[in-house]
C-alpha cells in the first residue's frame, strides 16, 4: 500500500503541472475590437472631464523582446519588473513581465479591449521550447498617448498596474 500511494503522488503531481500548462496555453484568443463602435463611449456631462479611451487604437503593435539583450535591458530600465512606463520620445508603452517565459519561443502577447494585455506561453506542437525562465519586455507601438493604467493577464493571474510617464 505505501508503494503504491508513493507512486500515485508524482503521477498526481505531474497530471496537475501538464493541465496547468495546458490551460494556460489555451487562453482566449481575444483581440482588439477593429470595429469603432465597439468601445463604449457615453456623451460627457457639463463639467466633468472626458474618460480615456477604453481600447487599443487599431494601428497599435506589439512586439517582444529578451530582457536580457540590449534591447530589453534599454527598456527595463524604464520600468521594474512587474511594471509598464510610457516613453514618449519614442512612442512606445513598456510592461516587463514578472513571469519567466521559454528563452527560445517568446510568449504570445495579445492586446485586449479594455487597455488589457494578455500573455501566454509561445512555440507550437511543431517547436521545441528551452525550459529556462527568461523575463521579456513586451513593446507597444502606434499609441498616441498611454493609458494611466494597464490590465495584465499573465501564468500568474491578472493584475493592474500604473503606466509611469503616462
Amino acid at each position: 500500500m505505501t508503494r503504491r500511494s508513493r507512486t500515485r503522488a508524482p503521477l498526481a503531481v505531474t497530471a496537475c503541472l501538464a493541465l496547468g500548462l495546458v490551460l494556460g496555453a489555451c487562453g482566449s484568443e481575444d483581440t482588439v475590437a477593429s470595429d469603432p463602435g465597439a468601445a463604449s463611449s457615453s456623451p460627457s456631462s457639463p463639467g466633468t472631464v472626458d474618460e480615456e479611451p477604453a481600447s487599443w487604437p487599431e494601428d497599435a503593435s506589439v512586439d517582444l523582446v529578451r530582457a536580457d539583450d540590449e534591447a530589453g535591458m534599454a527598456y527595463a530600465e524604464a520600468a521594474p519588473v512587474g511594471g509598464a512606463a510610457w516613453l514618449a520620445d519614442e512612442g512606445a508603452l513598456v510592461y516587463v513581465g514578472e513571469v519567466g517565459y521559454s528563452g527560445s519561443c517568446a510568449p504570445k502577447a495579445t492586446l485586449r479591449a479594455g487597455w488589457s494585455l494578455a500573455l501566454a506561453p509561445g512555440g507550437d506542437k511543431e517547436t521545441m521550447c528551452t525550459m529556462d525562465a527568461v523575463s521579456w519586455v513586451v513593446v507597444v507601438t502606434g499609441l498616441e498617448t498611454p493609458p494611466t493604467q494597464l490590465q495584465v493577464t499573465d501564468l500568474s493571474g491578472t493584475s493592474t498596474v500604473e503606466v509611469a510617464g503616462a
